[in-house]
């Protein structure tokens, strides 16, 4: 990104390869990378799925989805293989415009709007909480409202959403997420390794910590399931698998011989071990709310929940870079590197700085990131993948049956939770 600020020539995805001096990722490094790539917002809703649909609906759903998704990582990255020759921008955008002009901003149009709202929802849930580290150490945070009047807003409420919903401003908690993240995102992925092994270890910490106040405040049998909606359970396990967007730049910054397939399935299994270990864990606890972050925190602030809470605030923080990473990179085949690293920069960050304390955000969340990263994440590169002759690059067919059956049962589900949300909605 700064080279891009300054005019000078950075290669860009086109110009690299697999075994380049650019591509660094070992087979453990890329597990860890992708595994992070996973880990963001939808674990914390995890608890409540869990403890509305009972055990063994909400881990054979979420099986399901890690299926589905190891199956379309698995065609793609055949894809991907065979079309590097011919295409050489093998990003999904510069993949689609093999297709026309119309798939082209079809495809960037709604892999912009997911990965901008998955980066905003990311960006709102860890500046709240680091906020209220703020308000923890020094007894109050402090933030500068926009709106109706700029003035200065001070609060020492010792809850995870300490600041009054409705306010439009620029908090301690923000500008230090986005000191951290903006830097990181000057980088490549394989410039962010670090962080991706500090995201790892908090993110087990966390685990831990959760596990530990669990047993400590809960006893008996879990809480009995409740009626719940199977197509917003579907909904929150694609969710937690919504990562295909990123295996293009993956697959061009691992080195050649690594076995990348291998490692993205591992990648998978470790996203699916943790969210049915958070959501078994956190749905024992009475009435878990839709973000168990808060459940912990809000009822029983002590230095045990504050550093569980807190360590996972810091491991959604850290991958916020390579999302940012990720949407510049699409975005160089239709800007300039300069405006590419602005946009994909600037955008998130702004529209964060909007929604951070609206009620009516997680909302708009749950509807652009069912329309956009279902579509974008399965239905796109599977697409791509059925057509592939459109890139002169051989699939077998057996892989491209794979990849229709896989894009039909996508379709479907999608389709079907967006019809009932939306009947649920006006009825």
């Amino acid at each position: 990104m700064a080279a891009a600020m300054h005019g000078e020539h950075r290669p860009l995805l086109s110009e690299v390869t697999p075994g380049d001096s650019g591509a660094k990722m070992t087979f453990w490094t890329l597990v860890l990378v992708a595994a992070n790539t996973m880990n963001g917002p939808g674990i914390v809703a995890l608890p409540a799925a869990y403890h509305a649909s009972g055990f063994k609906t909400a881990t054979l759903v979420l099986a399901g989805a890690a299926l589905l998704t190891a199956a379309t990582v698995s065609v793609f990255v055949d894809l991907l293989r065979a079309a590097r020759d011919r295409c050489p921008n093998v990003e999904l955008c510069g993949l689609a415009r093999k297709r026309g002009k119309e798939m082209y901003w079809v495809t960037l149009g709604l892999l912009s709007t997911g990965i901008v709202m998955l980066s905003c929802a990311q960006i709102v849930v860890t500046s709240q909480i680091i906020d209220a580290v703020v308000v923890s150490v020094f007894g109050s945070s402090w933030a500068f409202a926009l709106y109706p009047s700029p003035s200065f807003v001070a609060t020492s409420a010792g809850a995870l959403l300490p600041f009054p919903p409705g306010t439009f401003g620029l908090s301690v908690g923000f500008l230090l997420n986005a000191g951290v993240c903006i830097y990181f995102a000057q980088f490549d992925i394989s410039g962010n390794l670090t962080p991706q092994y500090v995201s790892s270890g908090l993110s087990l910490y966390f685990l831990a910590g959760l596990a530990a106040y669990v047993l400590s405040t809960t006893a008996g049998p879990a809480p009995e399931p409740v009626a719940y909606s199977y197509t917003e359970l579907c909904g929150v396990a694609i969710f937690n698998f919504a990562f295909v967007v990123a295996v293009p730049s993956l697959f061009t910054d691992t080195r050649k011989y690594v076995n990348f397939k291998a490692a993205l399935f591992v990648a998978i299994a470790v996203v699916f071990v943790f969210g049915v270990l958070v959501g078994t864990l956190g749905s024992r606890l009475p009435q878990p709310a839709g973000n168990v972050l808060a459940t912990v925190f809000d009822r029983h602030p002590g230095l045990l929940t504050k550093t569980t809470v807190f360590s996972y605030a810091v491991a959604l923080a850290l991958p916020i870079p390579v999302y940012l990473i990720l949407l510049r990179r699409n975005l160089e085949a239709a800007f300039s590197g300069r405006w590419a690293a602005v946009v994909a920069t600037g955008l998130p960050w702004g529209l964060a700085c909007l929604f951070y304390m609206q009620p009516w955000f997680s909302s708009l969340v749950n509807w652009s990131s069912l329309v956009c990263l279902g579509f974008i994440n399965y239905s796109i590169p599977l697409s791509l993948v059925v057509d592939a002759r459109r890139f002169d690059a051989y699939v077998p067919a057996k892989e491209r049956a794979i990849a229709f059956t896989c894009f039909l049962v996508t379709g479907c589900v999608i389709i079907v939770a967006l019809a009932v949300n939306l009947f649920q909605l006006v009825f």
